[in-house]
């Protein structure tokens, strides 16, 4: 969920990322 988040999600939520990603 953070791997995502520090990825793809700098400036976005971690939620919201893991539901892109997922």
């Amino acid at each position: 969920m953070q791997r995502g988040s520090l990825k793809k999600g700098k400036k976005q939520p971690c939620y919201k990322v893991r539901s892109l990603t997922a």
